[in-house]
């Protein structure tokens, strides 16, 4: 994240998708309270999805497929009142999906094909 000049502190959008990107999603994105969109698909993002990363009210679209995050679905994600895309599919997720992700009244994209579920 830069510091300084305080332009990117707070981004709406994060859209690093199809750049070989390294590593886990940090927890600290869930800090990010106007983020709309995070995409960091088709990367080679390890690891497991951060329960926070689900609690920006503004939050309308999750894009985490095509990378190699395991673990299970944090339940959350219910807590975003305002997603409507939640594209998790090719990914190496297990458990079950959480019942309350029907709680997002407003999802309308929702793939989570591909996965361990």
């Amino acid at each position: 994240m830069v510091t300084g000049s305080g332009a990117l502190q707070q981004p709406e959008v994060l859209h690093p998708a199809s750049n070989s990107l390294i590593g886990s999603v940090l927890v600290q994105i869930s800090n990010l309270k106007r983020l709309r969109i995070l995409d960091l698909s088709r990367n080679l993002v390890t690891g497991s999805i951060p329960a926070g990363v689900g609690n920006g009210s503004l939050l309308t679209t999750l894009a985490l497929e095509q990378n190699f995050l395991t673990g299970e679905l944090p339940s959350e994600l219910s807590g975003s009142s305002n997603l409507q895309g939640l594209t998790l599919n090719q990914d190496q997720l297990s458990d079950t999906v959480p019942s309350n992700l029907g709680n997002c009244s407003k999802l309308q994209t929702l793939d989570l094909g591909g996965n361990g579920f």
